[in-house]
């Protein structure tokens, strides 16, 4: 019988794993501080990054103004979280045009 340790670690190294989906979810993170950092508020509020898939950094936006903005800097974005969590971690962005949640502020 194996042990609880080893069981756990085929869990968290493979593709799909837990570590892969926290992961994930710090790269959204800090992608959302990124943004309002390089756009400040007005934007942030209307951009927002929501999942990391396979190297794809889906970004919803409200409309085509801030879709265009975000095609311009897409480098910029995509190079501040490859230096933080490495290189391969965004190869592109998928920006679609939908509703942006307003996030609120406690």
């Amino acid at each position: 019988m194996d042990s609880l340790g080893k069981l756990l670690s085929g869990k968290f190294n493979k593709k799909g794993s837990i570590m892969a989906r926290v992961q994930a979810s710090l790269v959204v993170e800090f992608a959302n501080e990124k943004l309002k950092e390089i756009w400040g508020n007005k934007v942030s509020t209307q951009a927002k990054a929501q999942s990391l898939k396979n190297g794809v950094l889906t970004l919803y936006c409200a409309n085509s103004i801030i879709a265009q903005e975000l095609n311009f800097k897409e480098r910029s974005l995509i190079r501040l979280v490859n230096e933080k969590f490495g290189s391969n971690t965004i190869e592109k962005l998928k920006i679609v045009q939908k509703g942006v949640e307003k996030q609120l502020d406690w």
